[in-house]
């Protein structure tokens, strides 16, 4: 399947009996991610579907967010790379979320990852101040050291963007 075609029409969850309503807030993603501070870009995840691979998040656009002081003077628009930042974090919560489920320990430290290729991104259109974003990532491969996954951004039911990326994750990636 041509996955970044797809998220760009077509939402990548359909919602259905094994889609689980989740609230994972900052701290449970503090746990799954390395991520802190203004380079943490997710609010929190909201729903997991095991069945079908797949994570949602949001994110609240705020106008004080640093990336939109110089992104642009008068008319802010949340950069691409920051899009893609997103979904690729959201991607990597999908080894614990999807392997261990929905439980996030307290002591959980997460692994070490190193982004591997964005093998597409395609902007649709624009997003900006006051804009819920709803992040969704899909896992179409996972050999246990790399994964591979497709992301969807999305404002409403508005597509903004999608990609495609690879991250190694766990030791290997140290």
């Amino acid at each position: 399947m041509d996955w970044l075609r797809h998220a760009r029409r077509r939402p990548l969850l359909e919602p259905g009996p094994t889609t689980l309503a989740v609230d994972l807030d900052r701290s449970a993603l503090e746990r799954l991610l390395r991520h802190r501070g203004p380079m943490l870009l997710l609010d929190r995840i909201t729903a997991v579907d095991r069945e079908q691979g797949t994570v949602v998040a949001e994110r609240l656009l705020r106008a004080e967010d640093p990336a939109f002081d110089g992104h642009f003077p008068g008319d802010p628009v949340y950069p691409g790379s920051f899009q893609v930042e997103a979904m690729g974090q959201l991607g990597l919560t999908l080894s614990h979320l999807l392997s261990r489920g929905v439980e996030v320990p307290v002591d959980l430290r997460p692994p070490p990852v190193r982004l591997l290729a964005i093998h597409g991104a395609s902007f649709v259109s624009e997003a900006r101040p006051g804009d819920l974003l709803r992040v969704v990532a899909r896992c179409v491969a996972d050999t246990g050291m790399t994964l591979s996954c497709v992301g969807q951004l999305a404002v409403g039911e508005r597509v903004v963007s999608a990609c495609t990326f690879e991250a190694l994750v766990g030791e290997e990636a140290a």
